[in-house]
């Protein structure tokens, strides 16, 4: 493709515009005495995970959160993903210091370090936080930026920030408030999400247990060509009598020789949900599993309802809501399998309107921008406007976390992001404008140049 469609960008920094789009999980810090970040050798102990999701956090770069605390907000990012003492680790402090300050902390190992060694950058910020009030905050360390900040877009209003000559890869995250001081926490896992709407059409009656290739019946969920590798949490919504069922495959292609899990909500006449798992073609009765569960009347025919599946490390689970964790109606062990992709479908002649959000993965930004419109400039917050070249407009955006990409005619560059608050992406709301291009970041090598679709 040629310059000005599409920019190959060397340097890469992973998308991180999120203002609550990405997954949120709420967490209470309990009262824990003093515990000094750089003399407890296993300080992890103290800490809440923020990973309750499962998610695979290695290279994650930045978070955004909400908090209610009168003081001493901590965060820890470290190079280990238990939770290793022995590996380097990040301490962001905010309101510190009765209140009055935050800080920078890093430590490389569990050695108790006397105070001329340790690694402590100050910050003064009075009244930063508040007891009876939830405080916005975003944090990010990468390539050696480590920073805090005030709001929910990242890079701006900043209140603290170090450079580290020797960075690590962040693979864990943890939470605590110090010198006994609760918490109230709403994390956002970083991450964009996006939703597609589906109709998944009669099919009559199809048994998992008896068609071997199953798949040529269900829709698949990744219209855009994302990668689901290793996805472990679904959330979505379904208008259906019954019978709405997810299968999440270890296939990318849902070979039927691969495991398969299948979650049936709505089920026998919309009484009972189900979570069944086959390993292979074989339709053997031993490599077959299924367990039944009372749900009656938890499917609707003229209501959208919301629901989410999840499969970490072999629980799987059904539950009503939005929130992954919370309100479980089915729940069973099985051997573990990586999911490559996700496909829906609804059975016993039912038809199903469907409203799948998928998270889009940071990490998958791959340098790559490409031109989704000529004459159309699209209506989104403005980060930053400026004289500039094409290829510069794209390496700024590249650098900026928050911006998704930009709008651009001669000379003029708008990088854009979404607003604080947006919520799941369901459109690019786009004005006429002659001469001017808007440009997309990509993710996947180029295969989900993600908003040039909506």
């Amino acid at each position: 493709m040629a310059f000005g469609q599409r920019v190959f960008l060397l340097s890469i920094v992973a998308l991180k515009t999120l203002g609550k789009t990405g997954i949120e999980n709420t967490f209470t810090t309990p009262i824990i005495e003093h515990k000094n970040f750089f003399i407890l050798p296993d300080i992890w102990q103290y800490v809440v995970d923020i990973n309750k999701n499962g998610i695979d956090l290695t290279g994650i770069t930045a978070m955004t959160f909400e908090v209610e605390a009168c003081q001493d907000v901590s965060i820890i990012m470290s190079s280990s993903d238990d939770g290793d003492p022995k590996k380097p680790m990040y301490n962001f402090v905010i309101g510190g210091w009765n209140n009055n300050q935050s800080g920078i902390q890093r430590r490389d190992d569990d050695s108790p370090l006397p105070l001329e060694s340790q690694l402590n950058h100050r910050f003064l910020t009075p009244e930063i936080c508040n007891c009876s009030e939830y405080r916005p905050f975003w944090i990010s360390a990468i390539k050696g930026d480590i920073r805090i900040g005030k709001g929910l877009i990242f890079g701006i209003n900043d209140i603290a920030n170090w450079t580290d000559p020797n960075p690590f890869t962040i693979r864990g995250i943890e939470i605590y408030t110090n010198i006994k001081n609760i918490g109230e926490w709403k994390v956002q896992i970083e991450g964009l999400v996006i939703e597609n709407t589906f109709t998944t059409p009669n099919i009559g009656t199809k048994d998992f247990f008896h068609v071997v290739d199953f798949w040529q019946y269900v829709v698949d969920v990744n219209k855009y060509g994302l990668d689901l590798s290793g996805i472990t949490t679904l959330t979505f919504e379904v208008k259906a009598c019954g019978e709405a069922s997810i299968v999440m495959s270890n296939s990318e292609v849902g070979d039927p020789k691969k495991p398969m899990y299948n979650f049936i909500i709505g089920g026998e006449n919309n009484t009972k949900s189900a979570i069944r798992r086959r390993l292979d073609d074989s339709l053997t009765g031993t490599s077959q599993r299924m367990i039944l569960f009372p749900t009656s009347g938890v499917c609707k025919c003229d209501e959208y309802r919301p629901f989410w599946i999840s499969a970490i490390n072999g629980e799987l689970r059904i539950g009503k809501g939005r929130i992954v964790g919370m309100d479980a109606i089915a729940g069973f062990n099985y051997p573990h399998f990586t999911v490559r992709c996700i496909g829906i479908y609804t059975n016993q002649e039912y038809i199903g309107e469907w409203k799948v959000q998928i998270e889009v993965l940071n990490k998958l930004f791959d340098g790559n921008f490409l031109q989704c419109s000529t004459n159309n400039k699209a209506v989104l917050d403005i980060l930053l406007s400026k004289k500039t070249s094409l290829l510069q407009c794209a390496i700024m955006c590249d650098m900026l976390s928050s911006c998704i990409g930009h709008n651009y005619h001669y000379q003029s560059c708008e990088l854009l992001a979404f607003s604080p608050g947006h919520g799941v992406v369901t459109e690019i709301p786009m004005k006429q404008e002659d001469g001017w291009e808007f440009y997309t970041k990509c993710y996947r090598y180029n295969r989900a140049c993600l908003w040039c679709y909506f």
